[in-house]
């Protein structure tokens, strides 16, 4: 057919005029058209080892995504599209949120095990601090309380064994001074003695004859 006598402005216009029609026409046929790179970007979450469509070969990634996914129902491939019916585009559709919502979870799941092992970190650390400075203040005052008992201790043997000196030294101190006292007495009560006998020879000595006169003037 010669395209120079088709009007186009007349046959756009009965397509709008007609949008039913168009719609059977596309629904019997592949609706849903993308460009391999387009396909890739969108739908490369649904086949593990998809790489972004600037480092893969777009044509076999497509190939693959769709023989994953739609098998060998009819799906087509082009020289630069992917042509999907519109159950097709549903199916991927779903996968995709299936795919997207998993991912999201495997997100939430490691930021909250960040966040909960920050925290918990945190909190392990607090808690360390609190305790050192617990054990701190608890190994301190039973240190203290260990001391004053050790004083006490140390004062009351001290106070025993200086008291046992003292005594020791007293019942010594009062044994000397009674043999002391007991050996004065007796030198001193020797000198007396001994003084008046020598004093008596002494005159014996020295005045036998007044001693004569005066026992004869008595007589």
């Amino acid at each position: 057919m010669d395209q120079s006598i088709i009007d186009k402005p007349l046959s756009k216009n009965n397509l709008m005029i007609c949008p039913p029609f168009l719609l059977r026409i596309r629904r019997a046929g592949y609706p849903i058209r993308h460009t391999f790179k387009e396909f890739i970007d969108r739908y490369r979450m649904l086949v593990m080892g998809v790489k972004p469509s600037h480092m893969e070969d777009c044509k076999a990634a497509s190939t693959k995504i769709c023989k994953a996914h739609l098998g060998t129902q009819d799906w087509q491939l082009g020289h630069h599209k992917v042509f999907l019916k519109d159950a097709h585009d549903l199916h991927l559709e779903q996968e995709r949120d299936k795919a997207l919502t998993a991912r999201c979870i495997i997100i939430q799941k490691v930021f909250r095990g960040w966040f909960y092992r920050r925290k918990f970190l945190l909190m392990r650390k607090s808690v360390t601090v609190i305790a050192k400075a617990w054990r701190k203040y608890a190994q301190r005052i039973r240190y203290l309380k260990m001391k004053r008992g050790y004083q006490r201790l140390q004062a009351v043997l001290r106070g025993r064994v200086l008291t046992y000196r003292y005594q020791f030294m007293r019942k010594r101190l009062l044994r000397f001074q009674a043999s002391f006292r007991l050996g004065l007495l007796i030198t001193k009560g020797w000198f007396v003695v001994h003084a008046k006998r020598m004093a008596v020879t002494f005159k014996l000595c020295c005045f036998p004859l007044s001693l004569g006169s005066s026992s004869q003037k008595r007589l």
